[in-house]
């Protein structure tokens, strides 16, 4: 509905979801196991568009809660809800929040009590406490240095000895796995692509867990025998036989 003199919305790009896509959700058939639930649903062409949710109570529930802009097609509010029944949509929005398109159809959910709060702080809160050394990685510089403590007094922390012991120690002994010679006149067959796969997959293992034992115990040659991994696969020929075109899964 317009007000005389205004624009009418756009129509918003809502298709069906089918089975392989990302879903509308929550709804009426979602099992909610936290609170604030997940909220998803198909983005729309535009790469660049933002989103607006609304959330609105019903049977008695009073709240009214919007937000935005989003620059996802999924979102997780900033506090929890208030146990009882509610209805979901979203619209696009404009970087001020203004819808520039009709809302989506409802979708109805319930938040039962008892459930673990779970809210997301903003984007914007997180980045102001992310600790910029390292904001990708789990454990930053300083939880490093705390980690590598811990374990001087207690070898089995977080089963460390089990980690170190089955997926880091045997890579420094083990010979450095070669670029795979690819098929037999590059016809493919099953057992050759089978242990090359797993193959490339040990590579990976060997630099990551090398890598992550030599840091945390500040061991030099396991540091330099992950680097050793990392060069001998740095020298593989990028239009080689693990080249995309030839078989992306390697």
């Amino acid at each position: 509905m317009t007000t005389p003199g205004s624009t009418p919305a756009a129509p918003l790009d809502e298709p069906k979801a089918g089975r392989l896509n990302i879903q509308y959700a929550p709804d009426e058939t979602s099992e909610i196991t936290e609170n604030p639930p997940r909220f998803t649903w198909l983005p729309v062409i535009e790469s660049d568009a933002q989103y607006s949710v609304r959330i609105t109570g019903a049977n008695n529930n009073k709240t009214e809660l919007t937000f935005g802009p989003i620059p996802l097609n999924f979102y997780t509010p900033e506090q929890a809800l208030p146990a009882g029944d509610y209805l979901w949509c979203y619209c696009v929005c404009d970087a001020q929040g203004k819808p520039q398109t009709n809302w989506s159809q409802q979708r109805s959910f319930n938040v039962s009590p008892d459930l673990a709060e779970t809210p997301l702080a903003s984007r914007k809160d997180r980045y102001q406490k992310a600790d910029m050394a390292h904001p990708r990685l789990w454990l930053s510089p300083s939880m490093v240095e705390k980690f590598s403590k811990d374990l001087k007094a207690d070898n089995a922390h977080c089963t460390w000895n089990v980690f170190f012991e089955k997926s880091v120690a045997p890579w420094m002994d083990r010979e450095i796995i070669p670029e795979p010679v690819g098929y037999p006149n590059h016809q493919r067959v099953a057992s050759v692509w089978r242990q090359t796969y797993i193959d490339c997959q040990e590579v990976l293992y060997a630099i990551r867990h090398l890598a992550v034992g030599g840091v945390i115990t500040r061991d030099e040659k396991m540091l330099d025998r992950a680097k050793e991994w990392l060069l001998s696969v740095a020298n593989w020929d990028p239009a080689g036989t693990t080249s995309r075109g030839y078989t992306d899964e390697w």
